[in-house]
């Protein structure tokens, strides 16, 4: 097993390098920016044993993206230098589970974990070697067998197909974000963009009226609902703090009986509040601006987002709104947030004004087009 250390220490380094059987390459790295080279220059490296506290220009969060971006199965072992539960979260949900603090580690406890990497992964070699003889032997048997198994499958997606009712169509697709990110311009020129089908669009926050300003409707005092288009309906879901119950039933309501429509567009503002909607969401479309302050508030709605999912990342959607020629490039964003599908990016346009003060009776060409792209990359 092949083994680099990133301790900032080379006296740690040469302890270690005593004390095991696998092969340290090289000496103790002394900067982030160093362990990005020799991975990428090395593709037999096996395990890291990384600090924290490693100094380089990148911070610890766009470090550990890097590295599982370069080397997504690389065991990693790294030793934070104090308590920090946002940062203990991040790591976890990056797979890597061998977390150890500085004050809290001893120096045999590092090699006995080495050591249990080490019988893991010589284990994992015995079972790679067995898989290749058994596959080598029985390479007919398998391809037969497999497609056995793959004609059955798309003979159950038929019959499922032919069996199927109104309800397959529906798609509950949540829209989150930081304040003022462009969620609800972002919900309206997308919903008239899909053609020939039917949307529900829920507004979940009740403090504000953007969208009743924006279209230039008011929805009837006793009345919840606004017939914007033909197609499309407009939903205020009023949240009142004493009646909690009464809003989840609505909720409920939404989300099992709302099956004329064909997509249903969630506002969500409060992850939190709105959790059964995003666990029920088909696709959850997270909305970034691309500057340092929207990458901060993004960060801190993915974690809430991922502890509220339990971790779920295949539905989660990130879209670079208001892109700018000065905004961060998005080949670094894209690295930053390598663990979520990106889709792309919405240009900011003065057009944008005119679809406002026309009360969305005007979309640009130009607009049209960036959401037509979107509109295929979320398959809507």
């Amino acid at each position: 097993m092949n083994i680099i250390t990133a301790l900032g220490n080379e006296e740690n380094c040469k302890k270690i390098k005593n004390k095991i059987n696998s092969n340290i390459i090289g000496t103790d790295i002394q900067y982030k920016e160093a362990v990005v080279e020799i991975l990428e220059k090395n593709d037999k490296i096996d395990l890291l044993i990384l600090s924290s506290i490693l100094p380089g220009e990148l911070n610890i969060y766009e470090f550990i993206n890097i590295i599982k971006y370069k080397k997504p199965n690389l065991e990693i072992i790294i030793i934070l230098e104090k308590e920090d539960e946002k940062l203990n979260e991040f790591i976890v949900s990056k797979g890597i589970t061998n977390i150890y603090y500085n004050n809290k580690i001893t120096f045999d406890e590092i090699i006995l974990k080495i050591s249990e990497i080490e019988n893991k992964n010589k284990i994992n070699n015995k079972i790679e070697e067995l898989e290749k003889i058994v596959m080598e032997k029985n390479n007919r048997k398998i391809i037969k067998k497999e497609k056995n198994i793959k004609d059955k499958i798309k003979e159950k997606i038929n019959k499922m197909n032919n069996k199927k009712n109104i309800v397959k169509n529906k798609k509950i697709i949540s829209i989150i974000g930081a304040p003022k990110v462009g969620k609800t311009i972002f919900i309206l020129i997308l919903s008239l963009i899909i053609k020939s089908k039917k949307i529900l669009i829920v507004e979940c926050n009740n403090k504000k009226n953007d969208i009743q300003v924006i279209i230039g409707k008011k929805r009837k005092e006793n009345d919840s609902m606004i017939k914007w288009k033909k197609n499309i309906d407009i939903l205020f879901v009023l949240k009142k703090k004493e009646n909690n119950e009464e809003y989840l039933k609505i909720e409920d309501k939404i989300l099992k009986e709302s099956n004329e429509y064909d997509y249903i567009f969630f506002d969500i503002e409060d992850i939190e509040k709105n959790k059964k909607i995003l666990i029920e969401s088909n696709q959850i479309i997270l909305l970034l601006e691309s500057n340092l302050l929207g990458i901060k508030e993004t960060r801190e709605i993915l974690l809430e987002l991922m502890r509220t999912t339990n971790n779920r990342k295949d539905n989660i959607k990130i879209i670079y709104n208001k892109h700018t020629s000065t905004s961060i490039k998005r080949e670094i964003l894209n690295m930053m947030f390598i663990d979520f599908k990106i889709i792309g990016k919405i240009q900011y346009d003065k057009n944008y004004n005119i679809f406002i003060n026309s009360n969305t009776k005007f979309v640009a060409t130009k607009i049209k087009k960036q959401y037509e792209k979107i509109k295929d990359g979320l398959m809507l």
